[in-house]
């Protein structure tokens, strides 16, 4: 797939690449460069960062939690639910749960998790009546969506009034991020043509607004970009040195979160959110009546 790309602005300020590849290139690419994989985060990732996914999961919760009292009479859906991994950590909270993405080969390599699964691409499943369910998240599934706009105006339509959404992007053309690109000499967030969106702190506010949301709560994770402070710490030129700053990131992650005190790291997070850094930013919305 070739990679001439250009940059364009949204009417509600989030970037996208332009041409954007059409489904059937999109389709291909993922399935020779990503679905083939069977990634599996019990063989492939170390304890801690299974650890640290486990943590994020229950900070997420602890947003849900704020604003539903009795979890266990809900059900709870995951758009783009990749290898399970979220679901596998807080469907013990909800009454039914369902997982949907477009290949089922990260959850079968990872059954152990036992989470339900339907093997359908969420831009399908988003136009489909989904008022039974309660709770509906996206983890890092929007920059890969070709068509925000109408993604987002079928979840509008098609979800109950009182639904909660969570949604989790990236956190890109951020302050952070354009001050260290000066460091590395380029912007090395962009990752076309998996990552076609392009979110950040003010550009998705205006974004969902646009689209019938309201913001009840927001956070954002550590912010990895931090290390890019150091030049010694260049890990977009060194994959080596990425993955042994990100087990970095996990250790002081899982060190904050410790003895349980996730409602801690939640304000962490929120903190944050609030200085607008951060690598991905966590949005809980529910609809404008």
């Amino acid at each position: 797939m070739k990679k001439n790309y250009k940059l364009k602005r949204s009417s509600s300020g989030y970037f996208y690449i332009h041409p954007s590849p059409n489904k059937e290139n999109l389709d291909k690419y993922y399935k020779n460069k990503y679905f083939k994989k069977n990634i599996s985060y019990k063989d492939n990732l170390k304890y801690i960062e299974e650890q640290n996914l486990k943590i994020n999961a229950l900070v997420k919760m602890h947003m849900i939690k704020f604003f539903v009292k009795r979890l266990d009479k809900l059900r709870i859906l995951d758009l783009g639910a990749g290898t399970g991994n979220f679901l596998s950590n807080v469907k013990k909270y909800f009454n039914n749960h369902l997982g949907v993405d477009f290949s089922k080969n990260n959850i079968k390599k990872n059954s152990y998790k036992k989470i339900n699964f339907l093997e359908e691409s969420p831009e399908s499943f988003v136009e489909r009546k989904l008022n039974s369910f309660n709770i509906i998240t996206l983890n890092n599934v929007l920059e890969h969506v070709p068509n925000p706009n109408n993604f987002m105006k079928c979840l509008y339509k098609n979800t109950s009034k009182t639904s909660l959404f969570l949604i989790t992007i990236p956190n890109d053309f951020s302050k952070l991020q354009i001050f260290t690109e000066k460091k590395v000499k380029k912007k090395y967030w962009l990752a076309p043509p998996e990552h076609l969106n392009y979110f950040n702190k003010d550009n998705f506010k205006k974004f969902v607004k646009k689209r019938g949301f309201k913001m009840l709560d927001a956070i954002s994770d550590f912010p990895i970009e931090l290390f890019l402070l150091k030049k010694e710490f260049n890990y977009t030129v060194n994959k080596n040195l990425g993955k042994n700053i990100h087990l970095l990131r996990c250790e002081i992650i899982s060190y904050l979160a410790r003895g349980n005190k996730i409602e801690d790291l939640y304000k962490f997070y929120k903190l944050f959110y609030d200085l607008n850094i951060g690598r991905d930013l966590t949005f809980l919305l529910k609809k404008i009546n």
